[in-house]
């Protein structure tokens, strides 16, 4: 049956689309180009990653988030960076990696600060904690760092023990546009997924277009590829926008042939090489994110 429908179908529809453009049919009974409807309800675009775990920092909040594949979430109050104080920074926000880590780590700029259980996002920006615990006064309630996420030794333990180089990190203050969602090995070597390493630094700007075409309402048509962490590749010196949800529009525009397939065969990806109906790829498993 899953032949049946992964290659029969998608053959007869080509078939049928090859015989009706030989067939004299009344104009007024064809469309001349494909018409779309429109998905209800906003989605994310997606980055996908093979690792066990990732972080998310949320600047609004202060609160950081270790997302597990195999476990619960772990919560963890922090203090982000505060661009109102002497030499401070506001937090970078974006899609980073985990850089490196140390289970302590001086700063040169702040007289030889001891950093505990440093865990490296973006250039000397980090998480970690400080001697004493006078600073833990401000966890989870405001922003009174110089620019790095300062969490409890304890804490910071915690999330050192569970992380590693080339772990995801996502940073944002209002709701992102993009999401990170965890995915299995075996999916990656059935289906068209690109491995975020060396080799995709030149498309990196077509990785931040996909927010774009998520904002003029084309996530379906133009988002295509799906881009993986492989929890070896540790981004230096560039990230990934994380987006800005407020500018996704309420719909989505779809083909409606698309619609109809969706509708008839879930869980089936099927391709259709017709470029003069302006797409290459139906999605059949309707998801709420790209």
């Amino acid at each position: 049956m899953l032949y049946l429908f992964t290659y029969l179908i998608p053959i007869i529809f080509t078939l049928n689309i090859l015989v009706f453009s030989f067939v004299d049919i009344p104009k007024k009974n064809i469309k001349t180009k494909l018409d779309y409807e429109y998905s209800l309800g906003k989605v994310k675009d997606t980055l996908f990653t093979l690792t066990n775990n990732f972080i998310e920092v949320n600047l609004k909040t202060q609160r950081a988030i270790l997302h597990q594949k195999n476990d619960s979430d772990l919560v963890f109050l922090i203090s982000t960076g505060n661009p109102n104080i002497s030499e401070g920074i506001e937090t970078p926000q974006g899609i980073f990696t985990v850089q490196n880590k140390s289970p302590l780590a001086t700063s040169k700029q702040f007289n030889d600060a001891k950093l505990f259980n440093w865990i490296g996002v973006s250039g000397n920006v980090g998480f970690h904690g400080l001697e004493g615990k006078k600073y833990y006064a401000t966890l989870g309630k405001r922003a009174s760092s110089h620019g790095c996420i300062r969490i409890s030794i304890e804490d910071g333990k915690i999330l050192y023990d569970k992380v590693k180089p080339g772990t995801p990190v996502i940073v944002h203050d209002n709701e992102p546009a993009r999401v990170i969602s965890f995915i299995d090995s075996n999916v990656i070597n059935n289906y068209k997924y690109q491995i975020i390493d060396q080799s995709l630094k030149k498309f990196r700007k077509y990785v931040n277009q996909r927010l774009e075409n998520l904002y003029k309402g084309y996530g379906f048509i133009e988002n295509h590829e799906k881009f993986v962490f492989n929890g070896k590749y540790i981004l230096k010196g560039w990230k990934f926008d994380e987006g800005d949800f407020k500018r996704v529009p309420n719909k989505q525009k779809e083909p409606i042939l698309g619609s109809f397939l969706v509708s008839k065969f879930d869980n089936l990806t099927v391709s259709i090489l017709l470029d003069s109906l302006y797409f290459k790829k139906v999605a059949l498993k309707r998801k709420s994110n790209l």
